[in-house]
């Protein structure tokens, strides 16, 4: 975006972050990544924060970004990320490696993790692509706590009470936030720190903040629907009286329409 800046009002470029200069004119080093989940869980309100780091070889954090995987909205959805180099050039001595840790976002719990190395090194842009099965119950065949050791010794947790340190990255931590905090820090009442569906069982879901802060997704409990969970589904109830069970059992369940012939078959004038 072209702009000018300052009482001189000198000509400067805004860059999206895949460029830089002047004129936005040179590409930033980066790992371009494309996700997809499949949820083996078979809970309806099973809500996944996504913690996503480039990281080299010898343990710094180059860049990171986080999503929320909401399995019943977005089971088949793809998530693209860009994760950028802080050298420029790259250190191509180094190896290079995108971890993805999974965890529960209403408890904070740690679930499991992936990592993805990244190959071709003397190629501006790398891209990598993944479909990853988030698991039913906690998967520690790696462990987020030792990944760092040096760093979450040295560096004291900077989140709120109820967040979580995940790492940290030049002095500054990264963390996850609840439900009802968001911010780098998770200081800030998120849209749902008072839970917006109406009916309790209900779990409202704020959006990532690439999204927007102020909107949110209600994931509702079975037999309730509408953006706040405030309609209760129609529920019918058979019941088989002094009736011997059979080994198996057809319904057919019809609905009944109003037949509009001029409407659904319009005569051409």
């Amino acid at each position: 975006i072209f702009i000018y800046y300052g009482i001189n009002e000198s000509e400067q470029c805004l860059c999206p972050p895949s460029y830089y200069g002047d004129r936005c004119q040179y590409q930033n080093q980066r790992v371009s990544l494309t996700l997809r989940f499949r949820n083996e869980n078979i809970d309806k309100l099973a809500i996944f924060g996504i913690v996503i780091t480039l990281v080299d070889s010898t343990g710094f954090i180059h860049s990171h970004e986080q999503l929320t995987y909401i399995p019943i909205h977005a089971c088949n959805n793809k998530f693209n990320i860009y994760l950028l180099n802080r050298d420029r050039p790259k250190d191509v001595t180094k190896k290079y490696t995108v971890y993805i840790d999974a965890y529960d976002k209403i408890n904070l719990a740690y679930l499991t993790s992936w990592t993805l190395p990244v190959t071709f090194l003397f190629m501006p842009v790398n891209h990598l692509r993944a479909q990853l099965i988030t698991p039913e119950r906690q998967d520690c065949h790696i462990s987020c706590d030792t990944r760092y050791p040096e760093q979450h010794i040295k560096h004291k947790c900077t989140c709120s009470r109820d967040s979580l340190c995940v790492a940290t990255v030049n002095n500054r931590s990264i963390c996850l936030c609840s439900l009802a905090k968001r911010s780098p820090r998770c200081l800030i009442s998120s849209i749902c720190h008072k839970n917006s569906c109406m009916n309790d069982d209900g779990l409202c879901v704020p959006h990532d903040a690439q999204v927007s802060f102020f909107d949110f997704i209600s994931v509702c409990q079975d037999g309730f629907s509408g953006s706040r969970c405030e309609n209760k589904d129609v529920r019918i109830d058979i019941l088989f009286s002094d009736v011997s069970t059979p080994q198996a059992i057809l319904l057919h369940f019809i609905t009944i329409q109003n037949y509009d012939a001029t409407v659904l078959n319009p005569i051409p004038i």
